[in-house]
C-alpha cells in the first residue's frame, strides 16, 4: 500500500519537488512528460557512477520517481490489496468473533488449472520462439559481417 501511495501524482510532485527526482531520465519530445526514457550510458556516466558511494540507495529511490511501471499497475495492485487486507480482517477477527467460516469448493480452480497452464505454455514458447529468431538473425549478422571482412581483406 505504501508504494501506491508514494505513486499518486501529488505525492510524486512533492517528492520530485524535494529533490528526489530521476535526473537520468528522459522524456519523449511531445510526450507530456508521460513517456519516460532511460539515458543510455557512455563510458564517463559509468564511470561516474561507478565512483559513487550511494549508487545503490539512489537507484531505489529513483524507482519511485516517475516510474512509469507503478503507475500503470497501481489501480490493480490497490484493488489487490484491498481484497488481500478484507479477506485477512474476516479471517482473523470476524471468524473467531463467531461469523460464518467461508470456503470456496476447489473444482473451478481445478478445472481453470489447465486452461492456466496451457496460456502459461503457449506464452513461454512463443517467447522461446522469439529468442531464438533473434539468436538466428544475430548470427545470420556475424556471418555476413565476417564474410564482409574477408571479401575487402583480399
Amino acid at each position: 500500500i505504501l508504494v501506491e501511495i508514494i505513486v499518486l501524482r501529488p505525492v510524486q510532485d512533492t517528492l520530485e519537488a524535494t529533490g528526489f527526482k530521476n535526473d537520468s531520465r528522459e522524456y519523449v519530445t511531445g510526450s507530456d512528460d508521460s513517456i519516460a526514457v532511460q539515458v543510455p550510458y557512455t563510458p564517463d556516466l559509468w564511470i561516474r557512477h561507478r565512483a559513487n558511494p550511494d549508487r545503490y540507495w539512489n537507484t531505489v529511490t529513483g524507482l519511485f520517481g516517475r516510474t512509469t511501471l507503478l503507475q500503470r499497475l497501481q489501480g490493480p495492485l490497490f484493488v489487490l490489496n484491498v481484497v488481500s487486507a478484507t479477506v485477512l480482517f474476516y479471517s482473523l477477527y470476524l471468524v473467531p468473533a463467531g461469523w460464518v467460516k467461508l470456503a470456496l469448493p476447489a473444482l473451478p480452480f481445478t478445472i481453470s488449472s489447465f486452461a492456466l497452464g496451457l496460456l502459461l505454455v503457449f506464452r513461454v514458447n512463443n517467447a522461446t520462439n522469439r529468442y531464438v529468431k533473434a539468436r538466428d538473425l544475430w548470427g545470420d549478422m556475424l556471418n555476413i559481417s565476417r564474410d564482409l571482412i574477408q571479401q575487402a581483406s583480399q
